[in-house]
C-alpha cells in the first residue's frame, strides 16, 4: 500500500526536478503544440519570466473581469517583450490614443472582432486594423482616415453587438467592420438562446498569454488551477479520461446553431446601420485543413481543437460549421444591402500567412488589410470626390 503511495509521488518530484512547474509546462507544451513556431522550453521560461516582471511593475494585468463581457482589456496596459507589444489605449482597446469625439472631416473605420482582430500574435503596427489604416492614409491623401481596433480576444458576435450598442457607437464611425465566425463556435449549441454567456477564461491569467485558466467564478475553477493544472500525473489521468469518455458529438451541422448565428449578426448589422454608420461584412478564414507538412498540419489540428473538442465536434465539422456561418454572413449581407468582403477566399492557408488555424502572422493581416481596402475604396473615393467639390466650391 505504502509503495502505491510512494511511486506516484516519487514520479511526480522527478517531473518536476527535470521540467518544472507542471502548469508552466503545460502552457509551453499548449503553446508549440498549437502554434507553427520554434520556440525552446528554457526560451520560453525566460520569455515568461520577463512577461511576468513587467505585468508586476505596472500592478495589472492585461485583463480585468466585467460582469457583462467577462473580461475586457485593462486601460494603459502596456508589454513590450521581445515581440510581444501589446498596448491598450483609454479605451480598453488596442492600438494608439485617440479622442472619443470625432474630429471635424475625420473619416472612422472600426474592426469589430475577436482575437484575430486584436492580432496579438503580431506587433502594434502588424494588426490589419493598423495595416488598413497605413495602406487608406497612403492611398487617399486627400482624407484624414483613423482605422480604430475594436478586436477584444475570445468576443463573438453577440458580445461585439452588445459592445457597439453600450459605448462603441460613440466614437461615431463611419464604417463598421465585423470579422467573426470562431468564437461562435462556443455558443453554437445554444440555438435560439437570446442571452450573452460571459466567458471567463482571459481574466486573470497568469500565464498570459499561451494558457487559459478560468476565471475564479467558474465552475470546478479550484479544483483545476490549484490541484489538477499543478500535478503532472493529475493532468495525465484527466487527459486520458477525456480520451476514453464516450462523446455523442454531433455528425452535421446543426441548422438551429447557424439560425442563431445569423440572427445575431443580422442585429449587429442593423444597430450598427441605426447609427448612421456603413456596416461592412466579413467571411471568417481558418488554415483547417490548409496546406501543411504533416508535423504542421497535426498542430493546426490540435489548435482547432481549442474551439471544437470541447464541444465535440470533430475539426472536419468543425470546418462545415465555419463555412456554413460564411454563407450566412453572404445571404444575409445580400438580404441587408451589406458589402461583404471575402476573407475566407483572400487569406492562403499555408505557415506564410497562419500561426494557428485562425491567428494571423502580418502577412496574413496584409491580406485582410488588402482586401478590406478595395471593398472600402467605392465609399472613399465618393467622400474624396465630395471633399474635392466642397474645397472647389468654397474656392
Amino acid at each position: 500500500m505504502l509503495v502505491l503511495v510512494l511511486v506516484p509521488v516519487a514520479v511526480e518530484l522527478l517531473l518536476r526536478l527535470f521540467y518544472g512547474a507542471s502548469e508552466m509546462r503545460q502552457a509551453y507544451d499548449w503553446y508549440v503544440g498549437t502554434h507553427l513556431v520554434d520556440l525552446s522550453y528554457p526560451d520560453f521560461l525566460r520569455r515568461q519570466e520577463r512577461i511576468l516582471a513587467v505585468r508586476a511593475a505596472q500592478g495589472m494585468e492585461r485583463g480585468r473581469s466585467h460582469p457583462v463581457f467577462g473580461w475586457t482589456y485593462n486601460p494603459t496596459f502596456q508589454i513590450d517583450v521581445d515581440d510581444l507589444h501589446i498596448h491598450i489605449n483609454s479605451h480598453a482597446l488596442r492600438g494608439e490614443e485617440f479622442p472619443e469625439k470625432k474630429p471635424p472631416g475625420e473619416i472612422r473605420i472600426l474592426c469589430l472582432g475577436g482575437s484575430t482582430t486584436a492580432g496579438e500574435d503580431v506587433g502594434e503596427a502588424d494588426t490589419y486594423p493598423a495595416q488598413l489604416q497605413a495602406m487608406l492614409r497612403a492611398r487617399y491623401q486627400g482624407l484624414d482616415i483613423r482605422v480604430i481596433n475594436a478586436g477584444v480576444p475570445s468576443y463573438d458576435v453577440p458580445h461585439s453587438l452588445r459592445d457597439y450598442e453600450l459605448r462603441l457607437y460613440r466614437f461615431e464611425p463611419d464604417i463598421v467592420t465585423i470579422y467573426h465566425g470562431i468564437n461562435d463556435l462556443f455558443i453554437y449549441y445554444s440555438a435560439g438562446a437570446p442571452e450573452i454567456r460571459p466567458v471567463h477564461n482571459y481574466s486573470g491569467r497568469r500565464l498570459e498569454p499561451w494558457v487559459q485558466e478560468a476565471d475564479p467564478g467558474d465552475e470546478g475553477w479550484f479544483l483545476r488551477r490549484l490541484v489538477v493544472s499543478r500535478s503532472y500525473l493529475l493532468r495525465l489521468v484527466v487527459s486520458a479520461y477525456h480520451q476514453l469518455a464516450p462523446r455523442a458529438g454531433m455528425t452535421a451541422p446543426d441548422a438551429g446553431g447557424i439560425a442563431t448565428f445569423a440572427a445575431n449578426y443580422r442585429a449587429l448589422v442593423r444597430q450598427i446601420r441605426a447609427t448612421g454608420a456603413t456596416p461592412v461584412a466579413m467571411t471568417f478564414a481558418i488554415a483547417y485543413p490548409g496546406t501543411f507538412d504533416d508535423a504542421d498540419a497535426k498542430k493546426i489540428r490540435q489548435s482547432f481543437g481549442t474551439w471544437v473538442t470541447n464541444g465535440y465536434i470533430r475539426p472536419e465539422l468543425g470546418k462545415q460549421v465555419i463555412d456554413a456561418e460564411n454563407q450566412a454572413v453572404v445571404a444575409l449581407a445580400r438580404e441587408e444591402g451589406v458589402s461583404v468582403c471575402d476573407i475566407a477566399s483572400a487569406v492562403p492557408p499555408d505557415r506564410e500567412h497562419f500561426i494557428d488555424v485562425c491567428h494571423l502572422r502580418a502577412a496574413g493581416n496584409r491580406r485582410i488589410a488588402e482586401t478590406l481596402a478595395q471593398t472600402l475604396a467605392p465609399f472613399l473615393e465618393a467622400r474624396g470626390s465630395r471633399a474635392r467639390g466642397t474645397a472647389a466650391g468654397s474656392g
